[in-house]
């Protein structure tokens, strides 16, 4: 019984593992020796060059669009980190600098409008490419096709980081370990250690080392230049876990960023857009030499070949057997009776245009001759009706043009012969009829006076006003006085 009660072991399964991590990506030495815009035929120079460019684009429209310095760190790890998987040759530096901005800025939860990072970032290169500075129509092509490459980067971005784009930060590192060194009241020191941290996002230091390494670097480099005395015995930096070589190698890569020459981005610019030409032609000549092959699926023309196996038909032998030769017989009888059905379809279809041509002169000479032949066809008497019609029609338009100048005279002839008394009676009359509207139109309907009471009920005559206007006349006020008197 106890045998069967044993269950058998579970079965394992093999699965990938997933590692949750807040620590940053560093690349494998591997990645980083060759990328991918060496690839395309980019040299390194040019590329670190167009790499410092993008991080300081992305510094400036951080100040600009008052964002904190954590975001735009965030901003020029993430550039980094992206072009060391695509292509500065396929992907355009200006895009993906306002994308990592856009990103960088939600990452750190102070998120800014497409329009104002759009706006930003055409200022700042218009400025770099020392052009007149015009801003950008939110109305035009421009700036609609702007906005959906930067969000179709941000995407880009976002799948090639895997969504991995929490970065630790070394700007709180470098106060911990100044305060482990005593060294945090010294003010000049911390500060230019800030300082290095800042200038060290221009490089791909954060890439390739952890951030409690570059924040002891950037701390040797400010003690170096404040000439501050770190302690020796024992060495410092074996307390932060961290070699003298790992040190000097990372201060050289910040100290080299000072002294590499820097070249205008138009000439950077001209040189990604030759590289860009060569990758197009070769990508043209690559598809005709495809498309050239015998075995490819579109056919090759060529100028020195005129002439189209059209019939499908096998190319001649050396060797001529019965069957062939029927073969022969057979295509050349086909080929004869398509041939003779081409021609007479086109003979057909010429016959029917000149058919049509003829039937649209005929059409034309048929209405120019309608109206004679209906004025011949027409009985006398309807003949005799249109033509009145038409007289009468004549007349009233002419009589109607005639009546306005006729009038006009006859005014002026009337006024002549009549006296000066009646020309003022006149002109009277005529400023009395403009007054009531009737040189409007005849049939205008002249306003009722309005009543004295503002109320819709009429006014009410008191005993006392009758009074008053009987008292005008002497006599009547008399007599009713007396009546009232007896």
């Amino acid at each position: 019984m106890a045998v069967a009660d044993k269950k058998p072991p579970p079965k394992e399964y093999d699965y990938d593992d997933i590692v949750i991590s807040l620590e940053n990506c560093i690349l494998p030495s591997e990645k980083i020796d060759v990328t991918p815009s060496m690839k395309d035929g980019l040299d390194r120079d040019t590329e670190t060059e167009l790499r410092m460019l993008g991080c300081e684009m992305i510094q400036i429209a951080g100040l600009l669009l008052k964002l904190p310095q954590v975001a735009m760190a965030t901003g020029q790890v993430i550039l980094q980190r992206f072009y060391y998987s695509k292509s500065l040759i396929k992907h355009e530096i200006d895009v993906t600098t306002m994308a990592a901005v856009y990103l960088a800025a939600k990452i750190e939860e102070a998120p800014r409008r497409i329009r104002d990072i759009i706006n930003v970032c055409y200022h700042i290169r218009q400025r770099k490419l020392k052009k007149p500075i015009i801003p950008m129509d939110f109305l035009s092509t421009q700036y609609f096709n702007m906005k959906n490459a930067v969000i179709k980067a941000e995407r880009r971005i976002l799948i090639e980081l895997g969504f991995c784009v929490h970065i630790k930060h070394p700007h709180k590192i470098i106060i911990t370990y100044l305060q482990i060194l005593d060294a945090e009241k010294n003010v000049a020191l911390a500060r230019r250690a800030w300082n290095y941290m800042n200038d060290s996002l221009r490089t791909d230091v954060f890439v390739r080392y952890v951030p409690e390494k570059v924040a002891c670097s950037c701390i040797f480099l400010a003690a170096r230049i404040e000439k501050i005395n770190l302690p020796l015995r024992p060495p410092w930096w074996e307390l932060f876990d961290i070699t003298n070589e790992e040190i000097e190698e990372i201060a050289l890569i910040i100290l080299r960023l000072y002294s590499t020459p820097r070249r205008k981005l138009s000439t950077l610019q001209s040189i990604v857009g030759k590289i860009k030409k060569l990758h197009q032609e070769k990508k043209e000549s690559e598809e005709a030499v495809a498309a050239a092959k015998p075995g490819s699926f579109t056919p090759a023309y060529t100028q020195s070949s005129n002439t189209v196996n059209t019939n499908n038909t096998k190319p001649a032998s050396k060797s001529n057997s019965p069957e062939k030769d029927s073969e022969k017989k057979l295509n050349s009888v086909i080929t004869s009776r398509v041939e003779r059905s081409f021609d007479s379809h086109e003979r057909h279809r010429d016959s029917s245009n000149h058919q049509d041509r003829r039937r649209k002169k005929s059409d034309e000479s048929n209405d120019s001759t309608e109206s004679e032949s209906d004025s011949e066809s027409e009985l006398p008497s309807r003949k005799y009706a249109r033509q009145r019609k038409q007289y009468e029609s004549k007349k009233r338009s002419s009589a109607s043009s005639d009546t306005d100048s006729d009038h006009c005279n006859n005014s002026l002839k009337n006024r002549r012969s009549l006296s000066p008394i009646d020309r003022k009676r006149e002109k009277l009359n005529e400023y009395r009829k403009e007054r009531n509207g009737h040189h409007r139109n005849d049939n205008y309907i002249k306003p009722k006076k309005r009543s004295r009471s503002r109320s819709p009920v009429k006014r009410m005559s008191s005993p006392q006003r009758k009074y008053h206007k009987d008292t005008r006349n002497t006599e009547v006020y008399r007599d009713k006085y007396l009546k009232s008197r007896r």
